[in-house]
């Protein structure tokens, strides 16, 4: 080598990187001293063995990666793992090298690399000690919100039914009725809340004790006592429960107890007793779910040496460092007697735990499952503080369990055998052993069917309490009498136990008052206290209720009947409320149901929780604990709601099934084609009425087709008119869409209405609107004017909408008065007479369809009985509206329905070429027909409405301005042009239109006409903020070319009303408007128009913006209240049914 090479190697040997340049074989030519000391053992310069050195596991992965890199010439960063290393991480990097860089050391032109290696242990330790770090606080993050939900369930649940309890105790003293049926309720009341505080008191002392465990503050009392009589008193709480599950009980003492001489020992046992009842109370709890064979066996021996395993199936855990320096019972108050070891076994035969599930049985807020709590209560603390307290008495636990097979816990605990204190009397002998043998009798009672809920018998030691003196209705057969009668005077079955897969039906007492019209209720509640006690309630108030245990009952019920509303928890077995609520939004959707509200009952308070609820689809949520009166409210809200802002309903409103292939057909043949010359057949777009598609064929003709929702009224008719009305328009020139064939009834191949057109050439003017200067604005403007003058000087007999004679057969529902076209005034009767009919038949109480109208009013439901009072009122001012026969007022004339951008084709040359969307088009007198078009309309501009000519030329300062005010200067501009431009035209064009446009008698007309002639929404505003202002503007009204003028009773108006009805309604109208407003600009920004149409091609986007919008808003939202506003109320969710 030159002589430069020796410091060069000196160089490398002292980077703190192994270095070694490889030829195309992989042989080392050069390394450095880090290079061979992180190769170990192998040889560097043959580099053969590196391999060696590789960890297994990664071996595959390294060397295919390596080889693949190599064979390829393409750089490579893995890290692997060492063999038999104490620092194994390596980071191994090859780099090709250039051919320049190969020519100079001699490599030719095979390849060849630079190869690093690097001692990374240090970081990936860190790394994975951080990670493992990271998992451990995610974990535990989990663990305690698991827990927060279970206290929050676990503590709600029996509040409801102790709030419940007190109602019907307040009730039933404030009602001073019958003493006995007063003396009944209060009892059963006081039952369930003995009951109901046991279960919060379990789950109180879990939380305190786990509390002072965890804290190191819980200390042992030792004192003298006898643990065969201590722990046998203990069991003696299971009796009722146990005779109420029909489990067989035993109970028995090994001759190892016996044997090992165990009487008087120093012991806590208080805190020993907490672990033996935690265990069978599980061990119960699990057996009566079962569904097999229900027994649970305790046993208790002894021994002088620390045991490893009781029963020998279950072997104990094996304590650590930190366990065993627990122990308290080697301190001096534990006094100096030989040590003894207790062990107790409790076996049942219940569900079992899985092999998985015992590995973290006994972790804090853990239970068998995530499922566990849900389905059978608890706290998830039990068994980890069971094992905690064992290792403060010196002792341990142990599990063996075989899923659907039942479990056996075993525990044992230390002691000090102490001097007996005294010779016991033999009445006291005799006490002890009653003990023992009460618990030994209630097992054989079990089992000899002696299971009828008979007294048990009274103990001779005042020490001990039975359940039964405080719970009689588990044992006494003088209260199941009694509970039966209350029963029949209440219409509530006296028993709790239903049917496993069946739901309970229970009618009002028909001799109550009925509050709620009957409405029949699914109760959906696992808990059989809740679920007995809301029944009750529930049919008093004169509800219909049936009863339903857990989601898949609930399913079954909703699939058999009709229900007004479902009380839906969210915790129970078999299937959660929120699975359940998703299933029946799928049935009701796939069976084109009716939509049954459904309310979430839950005692889960964490926003993301109620969030997920309402996803499911439940329409609202309420806490437990609640009192009845706001249940009730809620129920009543739900029932009442017309359900228009809801998906599914909406979905079930434009679900629009069809068959496609048939369509197709239909479309080839009507245009003279065969259906194989389609090429392309694709949804174009879809609105608030109707969905289009368009095929194309061979030829390049195109054709569209419309198919309206079955929410597009009126049936029949709405297709027969536009197709006679698009034939009409074209005989007379109007550039309309030529028909190739309709057909008006579902009764045909295609399985839905449709109409069949020639799509026009041009661009929609809403593609290219904003983009244009003024002066192409201008000439748009002009031609727009011209066809509309064309088309207004069409000479109609009538008004009315028009048909072919063949399209004409009675097809009412309920009887409508129809209007003959030949006076206006008959018109503006007919209108409201026949909304007026329509509500009284059909109408319910409704949110107002317009979404921002709702809070508004509360989000509470509009009666139509208002509505129905407003068309009462107006049809008193009906025989003064309309024009006098000559008046050019009077004037049927035909515009286009929806006169907007999107509607009116251009071509290249800026030239108008076509009109599109005639749907619902009407012949109207020229006084309720005029106007400046919506889109056109510049209204609140002072300068729009003196038509004042609108400067264009842009401010000096314009390209200094932030962006968005250029962008309102331009809109600006734009506004007021369009509007001067059409107003300009039409008063050159159509002076008779024009004159219209200004007539104050006109513009209040068609005020009223619109107000009243509208299908209700749930707006009860709108036409009596209409009629306040036209009585206002009385005269003004009453024109010289009003017929009002004729008719000497229309000078001073029939109707009136008071200054507070008047200002309340404006004052509601005001914020209508300002909704209305609010509602244009986020139609603005999202690009939908006023009846949801979107293109195609801008739907997904549309739709995503739409979602951010209101997450957002959600984010923003500051109480759980406002959260449920946003969630069922927000105006742009998708209702596409992606078909």
């Amino acid at each position: 080598m030159p002589s430069h090479s020796v410091s060069a190697q000196e160089l490398a040997d002292m980077l703190p990187t192994g270095v070694a340049m490889l030829n195309h074989r992989d042989e080392a030519i050069f390394t450095n001293r880090r290079f061979r000391a992180l190769m170990t053992s192998c040889n560097p310069r043959s580099f053969d063995c590196w391999s060696q050195s590789i960890h297994p596991d990664d071996y595959d992965r390294l060397a295919t990666a390596y080889h693949d890199a190599s064979r390829a010439q393409q750089p490579l960063r893995i890290e692997y793992r060492t063999r038999d290393d104490d620092c194994p991480w390596r980071l191994l990097t090859l780099t090709p090298m250039a051919p320049d860089e190969r020519a100079r050391f001699g490599l030719g032109s095979d390849g060849g690399s630079i190869c690093t290696i690097a001692d990374i242990s240090q970081e990936k330790t860190a790394e994975l000690s951080h990670k493992k770090i990271a998992e451990e606080a995610q974990q535990r993050k989990t663990q305690q919100e698991r827990f927060i939900d279970m206290i929050s369930h676990e503590v709600r649940n029996p509040l409801s039914a102790i709030l419940h309890c007190t109602e019907d105790i307040l009730e039933a003293v404030q009602r001073a009725g019958d003493a006995e049926t007063t003396h009944a309720i209060i009892a059963q009341a006081a039952e369930t809340i003995s009951l109901c505080v046991a279960h919060q008191k379990k789950i109180v002392d879990d939380v305190l004790t786990f509390s002072k465990v965890d804290a190191g503050m819980l200390a042992l009392t030792p004192r003298r006592v006898q643990p065969r009589r201590h722990l046998a008193t203990s069991l003696t709480m299971f009796r009722p429960e146990l005779r109420k599950e029909h489990i067989e009980f035993e109970y028995k003492l090994d001759h190892s107890y016996e044997e090992q001489g165990i009487d008087w020992v120093m012991a806590d046992l208080d805190r020993m007793s907490q672990v033996l009842i935690n265990l069978v109370s599980n061990a119960i709890k699990f057996t009566a779910k079962s569904g097999g064979e229900m027994k649970v066996r305790v046993s208790m021996g002894a021994s002088t040496t620390r045991p490893p395993s009781y029963p020998p199936n279950v072997v104990f855990f094996s304590s650590d460092e930190t366990a065993l320096g627990l122990d308290r019972t080697r301190q001096a108050e534990w006094g100096e007697g030989p040590t003894a070891y207790i062990m107790v076994a409790v076996r049942d035969t219940g569900i079992g735990i899985s092999d998985e599930a015992q590995k973290r049985l006994f972790e804090r807020f853990n239970q068998a499952t995530p499922r566990t709590e849900s389905i059978y209560g608890g706290s998830g603390l039990g068994l980890n503080v069971s094992r905690r307290l064992c290792h403060l008495h010196g002792g341990e636990i142990g599990v063996s369990s075989k899923e659907g097979e039942g479990s056996t816990f075993g525990f044992f605990f230390a002691v000090r055998k102490s001097d007996s204190v005294g010779e016991t009397s033999t009445s006291h002998r005799v006490q002890i052993d009653q003990k023992c043998l009460d618990i030994q009798s209630l097992g054989e009672e079990i089992t000899n069917g002696n299971h009828q809920m008979t007294s048990p018998p009274i103990p001779q030691n005042p020490e001990v309490t039975y359940i039964e003196e405080i719970n009689p209705a588990c044992s006494s057969d003088g209260r199941k009498d009694h509970t039966a009668k209350l029963a029949e005077e209440t219409g509530v079955s006296p028993t709790a136990d239903t049917p496993e897969n069946s739901p309970t039906e229970t009618r009002p007492n028909q001799e109550n008052d009925s509050k709620s019209d009957g409405h029949h209720i699914l109760l959906v509640e696992d808990n059989i206290i809740n679920q007995r006690i809301l029944s009750r309630k529930l049919q008093c108030l004169g509800f219909s209720v049936t009863e339903a245990s857990h989601g898949r009952e609930a399913l079954d019920a909703v699939k058999n009947d009709h229900f007004d509303c479902i009380l839906m928890d969210q915790a129970m077995p078999v299937m959660d409320g929120n699975s359940a609520t998703k299933a029946i939004r799928e049935l009701e959707k796939e069976e084109m149901a009716g939509y049954t509200p459904v309310l979430g009952v839950t005692a889960n308070v964490r926003a993301e929780q109620q969030e997920e609820m309402l996803q499911s689809g439940m329409d609202d949520v309420i806490h437990k604990p609640y009192r009845m009166c706001e249940l009730t409210e809620k129920i009543e809200q739900l029932i009442q709601k017309e359900s228009a802002h809801n998906e599914h309903l909406r979905l079930a409103e434009r679900y629009l099934p069809f068959d496609i292939p048939a369509l197709m057909n239909v479309i080839a043949a009507a245009s003279g084609h065969a259906t194989s010359d389609i090429v392309s057949f694709y949804k174009m777009a879809e609105g608030g009425f109707n969905r289009l598609f368009q095929a194309t064929f061979t030829d390049g003709k195109h054709v569209v087709a419309r198919l309206p929702y079955p929410s597009t009224a009126p049936e029949h008719y709405t297709v027969a008119s536009e197709a006679a009305t698009l034939d009409y328009l074209r005989l007379h020139g109007i550039p309309t869409p030529g028909v190739y064939a309709w057909c008006s009834t579902k009764a045909n191949p295609v399985g839905a209405e449709y109409i069949l057109m020639e799509k026009l050439d041009g661009t929609p003017l809403g593609d290219i609107w904003y983009a244009m200067t003024p002066k192409e604005q201008h000439k748009i403007m002009k031609q727009i004017v011209e066809w509309e003058t064309r088309l207004m000087s069409l000479e109609f007999p009538a008004c009315g909408s028009l048909y072919y004679q063949k399209d004409l057969p009675t097809q009412r529902k309920v009887p409508l008065p129809n209007h003959n076209g030949s006076s206006s005034s008959d018109l503006f009767r007919a209108v409201s007479e026949r909304e007026l009919t329509w509500a009284k038949a059909y109408a319910k109480p409704r949110l107002p369809y317009e979404r921002l109208y709702r809070e508004i009013y509360g989000f509470c439901q509009i009666s139509p009985d208002r509505h129905i009072q407003n068309l009462s009122d107006y049809l008193t001012l009906a025989p003064c509206l309309g024009f006098k026969a000559a008046s050019s007022l009077n004037r049927p004339v035909i515009r286009h329905p929806d006169l907007q951008p999107n509607n009116i084709l251009i071509s290249d040359a800026n030239e108008v070429v076509g009109f599109v969307d005639w749907q619902h088009c009407t012949i109207l007198p020229l006084g309720l027909a005029a106007g400046i078009p919506k889109d056109f309309q510049n209204y609140g501009d002072p300068d729009s409405e003196k038509l004042i000519e609108p400067r264009i030329d842009l401010p000096p300062n314009y390209d200094s301005l932030p962006e968005s005010a250029q962008l309102s200067i331009r809109e600006t501009i734009r506004k007021r042009l369009v509007h001067f431009l059409y107003a300009a035209f039409t008063r050159r064009l159509n002076e008779e239109h024009y004159d219209a446009i200004f007539d104050q008698s006109a513009i209040l007309h068609q005020r009223l006409f619109k107000s009243a002639g509208s299908p209700w929404e749930g707006d009860s505003i709108t036409l009596r903020a209409d009629m306040i202002r036209a009585l206002q503007s009385w005269p003004n009204l009453i024109s010289a070319d009003s017929v009002g003028r004729e008719r000497g009773t229309c000078n001073t108006p029939s109707l009136t009303y008071s200054d507070r009805v008047v200002r309340d309604t404006l004052a509601l109208d005001a914020r209508q408007k300002e909704a209305d407003l609010a509602m244009d600009q986020m139609r603005n920004v999202l690009g939908v128009d006023i009846l949801g149409w979107v293109p195609s091609d801008e739907y997904e986007a549309a739709k995503e913006l739409a979602r951010e919008i209101k997450a957002k808003m959600l984010k923003a939202a500051e109480t759980n209240e406002d959260r449920i506003g946003i969630q069922n109320h927000f105006p742009f969710d998708d209702f596409d049914e992606n078909s």
